[in-house]
């Protein structure tokens, strides 16, 4: 095929997307209200709304999107067979099946690569598991990209820096330059949700949020607007839209130019570690893990296995043992009263994999320095579960999750086991009970 033969089928494919994202917007619901009053941050020519206490919800499709997507899948699959070592006609195939839930095709698609850069076809590999729920498969083939893609974008990628406060980026450019590759790899490990969950979802998620930002670049968007830095940091911070609406014209404006609002996932809250995580660690405290224990949200997820994030009631106690900590933790998940709760919604759906998943509660510890995990895991109602640690700076995780009702709860906080010596006299936390009533 000539190079002339081969922009005229890109051409075709641009189009048909172009149009398909069109007919999106077109045929989007109508915003329920004007969305009026300030932006919570405003991102180079983007407006966010963190959306606290609205009512929005994804709603269903119309069908003539359902039937324009089918058809730009169809149209995209045969210019794949006139131009088959295309990245980004490869990269919108593996997309649009996302999109529409064929997560096996997705892989399949994928897998059969046919691109030079093997390391895109691991990405794109790496998205479709992650939305498919196979966290551990993810991270496994992300890692693959990682290790094969150029320098420059593999550094890129793993750049925490627009998911840090000022706070977090000045801790980490203190940093001497030879300690900052493992500070990020060790804020990586901490970002992880729940470590009692297999994989470590927070990254996968924004790995597969690179993905699906480099596949835009050259792609129509919802907004109508060129690509640029603000729509990728907005993409990696908070994810991709889950649902669109549009907000008609106001009276006296030229007809047509009604804008697009995207939405992200309306249980979406803050996941990401703490600034003093990025040095300190061990110097957390619980209430900074906390979804408002910050001034500025500055990210957003919802893990797919437990959207809803409830506070955990979590008692902890520690007890000195033979030169180590004993930590003891009771976990319970409290009642969700967030806004949602009060509404009545359609559940979101969610990866079949995570229909396997059984309720658990968990105690973990991370050593700061090392990144030595342990664990010890039970079922909601076993009672306290025990944990020894040797001395040093650790991270600690209660954990809770319900995965049939799709929540879960957590308390986070750097801990410093720090074992009394022999020969001193200490004294372990007290413990109180209570005694029974005489009948």
């Amino acid at each position: 095929m000539t190079a002339s033969d081969s922009a005229a089928v890109l051409r075709d494919a641009h189009a048909a997307q172009e149009r398909f994202e069109r007919l999106k917007i077109r045929r989007a619901p109508v915003a329920r209200s004007r969305r009026v009053g300030r932006c919570d941050e405003i991102v180079g020519r983007m407006c966010m709304r963190l959306d606290g206490g609205s009512d929005w919800w994804p709603r269903e499709e119309h069908e003539e999107v359902v039937e324009g997507r089918t058809g730009l899948i169809a149209r995209l699959d045969e210019l794949a067979v006139l131009l088959p070592g295309d990245g980004w006609l490869l990269a919108q195939r593996v997309h649009y099946r996302v999109e529409a839930g064929g997560l096996n095709d997705a892989l399949s698609v994928a897998r059969r690569c046919g691109v030079a850069e093997r390391w895109w076809c691991d990405a794109l590999e790496g998205y479709a598991l992650h939305v498919s729920g196979e966290v551990a498969s993810a991270g496994v083939t992300f890692d693959r990209a990682l290790e094969a893609m150029p320098q420059t974008t593999r550094e890129a990628w793993l750049d925490p820096g627009w998911l840090l406060d000022d706070e977090g980026r000045r801790r980490l450019r203190d940093l001497p330059q030879a300690d900052r590759a493992a500070a990020i790899g060790r804020w990586w490990v901490l970002a992880d949700p729940f470590y009692t969950v297999e994989g470590n979802d927070f990254r996968t998620e924004i790995l597969a949020r690179r993905t699906v930002a480099r596949l835009r670049r050259e792609a129509e968007n919802g907004h109508r607007m060129r690509w640029g830095d603000d729509l990728e940091e907005l993409l990696i911070r908070y994810g991709w839209e889950l649902g669109w609406e549009r907000t008609l014209p106001s009276t006296g404006t030229v007809v047509g130019t009604e804008s697009a609002v995207g939405h992200q996932h309306p249980e979406s809250r803050e996941w990401s570690p703490p600034p003093v995580a990025i040095d300190r660690p061990e110097e957390t405290e619980a209430r900074s893990w906390t979804h408002g224990g910050r001034p500025l949200q500055r990210t957003g997820y919802a893990p797919d296995y437990a959207p809803v994030a409830s506070p955990a009631d979590v008692e902890l106690r520690t007890f000195a043992r033979d030169g180590a900590v004993l930590v003891a933790a009771d976990i319970r998940l409290d009642e969700d009263t967030k806004y949602h709760a009060q509404h009545e919604h359609p559940p979101l759906e969610r990866a079949p994999r995570w229909n396997e998943l059984t309720s658990i509660v968990g105690l973990a510890a991370v050593h700061a320095e090392t990144l030595e995990r342990r664990e010890v895991r039970g079922v909601p109602g076993d009672g306290a579960l025990q944990l020894r640690l040797p001395a040093g700076p650790w991270v600690l995780s209660a954990e809770v999750v319900e995965a049939a009702a799709g929540r879960a709860g957590r308390l986070r906080r750097g801990f410093v086991a720090d074992p009394p010596r022999r020969d001193l006299a200490g004294v372990s936390n007290l413990v109180v009970a209570s005694a029974p009533r005489a009948g």
